[in-house]
């Protein structure tokens, strides 16, 4: 009995050290979201617990952007939408930092041509966690998004976001409100214990915030993850076929009806940290490849005419890649989120169905 109290007054201590050295707080607006949406005109303070402190607004329509979403943009502005889920949004990001506004600060910087950004978030409070929305979601969003006339809208794509794939796929007929809970097969690995661990101690989050600097370790660790990391191989499982068809179908919905609106579609595809790892320190493991997913979504994208950009290859070459996320938490960090967003700005302004710089040229 000595014993056990020992252990656990110790692991009681360690746990109330690391939460005092490393705080995590999400922001007001989203702890108690209204209709699937952060509460409108709204502030609060927000930290990762390996990130800094931060403030985060909403604007009049529960967007996270650099201005009204009621009102036109100022002469000569124009307006990029975005939407997606946490990585689209920058969950525990300072706004200045997310990848939207470094990709609006290159537009800037090349083009001389103002950027305004307008973020659809969608944040929803479920059992034990929060859910930042799916495809079927989005797609019913578009409504809003055509209603802010942008000049382009851009549709964030991460692996982890077909992971959760909704009962039944894509379906845009029916309310997502309405779809059944979402399929999540085959949890399982390593890594699943220590996130079901991580969910309840912030030791354990810290304690893979330092391991997980190794990426050779990282990496190994991930593919011992199941199902979830059925992206990474040669050849995609059944479950993950059927997960690409549901993205594939979504992206034929989405630019098709954006571009019936005269509303190009890019798409942008946001590294994993594991993919990340793998393409920057060049990481190669028997019957994997790291860009695998990459390939996918560009010729998803290509195939319903909308833009791609690139940002796993983007950390090609990177020193320190693991710098570059929260580690624990697995999401881009400010540093992170400033490569993708000149990813995403490279693409923008290459592509003539946009032409920023080509159109100002002209002038």
């Amino acid at each position: 009995m000595l014993s056990v109290l020992t252990v656990l007054m110790m692991a009681t201590a360690a746990e109330g050290f690391t939460r005092l050295l490393w705080p995590e707080q999400v922001d007001a607006c989203i702890r108690a979201p209204d209709d699937a949406k952060p509460k409108a005109n709204c502030s609060g303070m927000a930290k990762a617990a390996e990130g800094p402190w931060f403030e985060a607004h909403y604007n009049e329509c529960s967007y996270r952007a650099t201005g009204s979403c009621r009102q036109p943009p100022p002469a000569g502005t124009e307006r990029i939408a975005v939407v997606g889920t946490s990585t689209a949004f920058g969950v525990q990001i300072p706004f200045d930092d997310v990848w939207f506004m470094r990709t609006a600060q290159d537009i800037i910087a090349k083009c001389g041509r103002p950027v305004d950004v307008q973020t659809l978030v969608q944040v929803d409070r479920t059992a034990d966690h929060l859910d930042y929305g799916d495809f079927n979601v989005f797609a019913h969003r578009l409504p809003e998004v055509i209603a802010l006339k942008p000049r382009f809208a851009v549709l964030v794509v991460a692996a982890f976001d077909l992971v959760a794939m909704p009962d039944g796929g894509f379906n845009a007929a029916r309310d997502p409100a309405a779809v059944p809970p979402t399929i999540e097969r085959g949890r399982s690995g390593i890594i699943e214990l220590a996130k079901s661990l991580k969910d309840v101690s912030r030791t354990v989050s810290i304690a893979e915030h330092f391991i997980y600097s190794d990426t050779n370790l990282y990496v190994w660790t991930f593919l011992h993850y199941g199902d979830r990391a059925g992206f990474l191989h040669d050849r995609l499982t059944p479950h993950w076929q059927e997960r690409v068809a549901y993205l594939d179908n979504a992206v034929s919905y989405i630019a098709t009806r954006l571009q019936s609106a005269g509303i190009p579609l890019v798409v942008a595809y946001a590294p994993s940290q594991v993919e990340a790892y793998m393409i920057a320190d060049n990481i190669k493991v028997p019957d994997t490849d790291g860009e695998a997913m990459v390939r996918t979504v560009r010729a998803i994208a290509s195939r319903h005419g909308a833009i791609f950009a690139d940002g796993a290859s983007a950390f090609e070459g990177v020193r320190d890649v693991q710098d570059d996320f929260y580690r624990a938490d697995g999401h881009l960090n400010s540093a992170g989120n400033k490569i993708f967003g000149d990813a995403v700005a490279g693409a923008i302004m290459s592509a003539k169905s946009i032409g920023y710089c080509q159109r100002e040229a002209m002038r």
